[in-house]
């Protein structure tokens, strides 16, 4: 960050003044804020409340200062990611209408690819850590480790566990209807397990219908199950060449 924020004026005069003030500005603003944000944070966290280098939250619930925090970090790389893409994009368009020599642009074009990637990861981290808790489904993991070579540096990790809580926000509380085909939907004879996991009540008088249909194609009395003894178990150096050598038995 420090360095983007160095760069900042360098990157931004590649592009047309009039129309990148606005996104240079609010990168500035963004970056010198997530600079001492981050500075701070790393001061908040106690070492000795880790063990073996790492603190999870139990159940994925943060602490009232943390969860302040992340709100405020996640607007910050938000904006950050937005208008360092923006600004890129700005230059792009002068090399593709001729304002501008490719020579110029590339090595800033590459340089920005570089931070774009860095700011959509720390942007993706702070909005689930932002996210509030559930009243349903898995919680968030989350969870900081101690830096391994930056003594004083912290990783901040967050991760869903399940996709059940993403579908339902996104697909099944906003569309009218939805139908869903696959032949493995089913586990034990039941759609239970999959309702679970895509974040289904799976209750009739939710408007969830099941239909389980026979396979068109006659397994019982056209295909046939064959376990051959084999010479070699799987990961065995031989196992390949023996199975290129039987396998045609089988086939025939």
């Amino acid at each position: 960050l420090e360095k983007l924020n160095q760069s900042i004026s360098k990157f931004s005069s590649l592009a047309d003044e009039k129309r990148v003030a606005r996104f240079r500005n609010d990168l500035q603003d963004s970056v010198q804020n997530l600079i001492p944000a981050l500075t701070q944070l790393t001061k908040q966290f106690d070492p000795s409340q880790f063990e073996e280098g790492i603190y999870r939250f139990e159940h994925g619930e943060l602490p009232t200062w943390l969860e302040n925090q992340s709100k405020e970090l996640k607007q910050f790389s938000k904006k950050a990611n937005q208008s360092v893409a923006k600004i890129a994009d700005l230059i792009a368009e002068r090399v593709k209408d001729g304002e501008l020599a490719a020579r110029l642009a590339e090595p800033a074009l590459a340089e920005l690819g570089f931070y774009i990637q860095r700011l959509e990861n720390l942007a993706q981290v702070w909005h689930l850590m932002a996210e509030p808790t559930r009243e349903k489904g898995a919680p968030l993991a989350r969870w900081l480790e101690t830096h391994p070579d930056r003594e004083g540096d912290f990783i901040v990790s967050v991760s869903p566990l399940e996709i059940g809580w993403q579908l339902d926000q996104q697909i099944w509380s906003r569309c009218i209807g939805a139908v869903l085909v696959s032949a493995t939907m089913r586990a034990l004879n039941s759609f239970h397990y999959f309702c679970h996991q895509v974040g289904m009540d799976g209750k009739p008088e939710s408007g969830t219908q099941f239909l389980a249909l026979a396979s068109p194609f006659d397994y019982q009395n056209q295909a046939e199950l064959l376990i051959p003894a084999m010479k070699y178990e799987p990961s065995a150096p031989q196992f390949t060449e023996y199975l290129i050598e039987i396998l045609p038995k089988y086939l025939e």
